[in-house]
């Protein structure tokens, strides 16, 4: 039986549960950049700003990368189909793009360090991904190829077959970049951008690999696109783990977690 992608009605108003999903997970996000900042000369005001106008642009990103590199010709064919976000269609990788780039543009803004302000971000910023995913469940979107296997899950709304319940795989892999990122956080030493690394790094790893169980939407030549932008994404976190190594020759790192 499938799930009611619209979680209330009231008076005739509907809300989605990708509305919600998309409200908690800022709320989560904001209450752990307050309570885990330890960023001098950065107040709560002033992080109240900086995350409205991080999640604002992680959704105007998410949403261009959809249009350019995935449904190009389906939204210039039905223009006003952008505006309808509770109906799905955001690119990932366009959301973290487009956010980490407003984290650095305000860091720069504000005199702050911009690797150490998207290491604070990036955390909650997994986790909330984490239960983004449970939205596409429920919405039957981004499902999984053709099963045979028990795991596999009947999308009455998209067709009757058996398939991976590909947004469970995501969902489960964010939460576990989530909790090793949190771990380092609490528990190691590290320079700033080591944590930003190493989620761009396995955030991605897991995504490339979890698109083996994707039904393909666009493909170039052997691999998917999302397979392709994570492969770029990790190529960055790659760089940002080499600088932090070797930029300051005389000074050892304790941890390069």
């Amino acid at each position: 039986m499938a799930i009611n992608p619209v979680a209330l009605n009231i008076f005739g108003l509907e809300i989605y549960w990708y509305g919600i999903m998309y409200v908690l997970g800022f709320l989560f996000g904001f209450w752990y950049i307050k309570k885990f900042n330890k960023i001098k000369n950065l107040n709560n005001e002033t992080l109240e700003d900086i995350a409205f106008y991080t999640f604002l642009f992680s959704i105007l990103g998410g949403r261009i990368f959809e249009i350019i590199f995935y449904q190009f010709s389906y939204y210039l064919s039905n223009p006003l189909q952008i505006f309808a976000v509770w109906n799905g269609g955001m690119s990932i990788h366009g959301g973290i793009f487009f956010g980490i780039g407003t984290l650095y543009y305000q860091a720069k803004k504000h005199k702050i360090n911009p690797l150490q302000l998207i290491d604070l971000f990036v955390i909650p910023a997994s986790l909330a991904l984490a239960f983004g995913r449970l939205t596409n469940f429920i919405n039957q979107e981004l499902v999984g190829k053709i099963t045979n296997n028990s795991i596999g899950i009947i999308f009455p709304n998209y067709d009757n077959q058996t398939r991976h319940p590909y947004q469970l795989y995501l969902g489960f892999k964010n939460l576990l970049v989530f909790q090793f990122l949190f771990y380092i956080q609490q528990f190691k030493t590290t320079k700033p951008g080591t944590i930003t690394a190493w989620f761009l790094i396995l955030f991605n790893i897991g995504r490339f690999i979890t698109d083996i169980f994707k039904v393909p939407d666009v493909q170039i030549g052997l691999i998917t696109m999302g397979q392709l932008l994570s492969t770029l994404f990790i190529i960055i976190g790659i760089y940002i783990l080499y600088k932090n190594k070797y930029k300051n020759t005389n000074k050892k790192l304790d941890n390069i977690f």
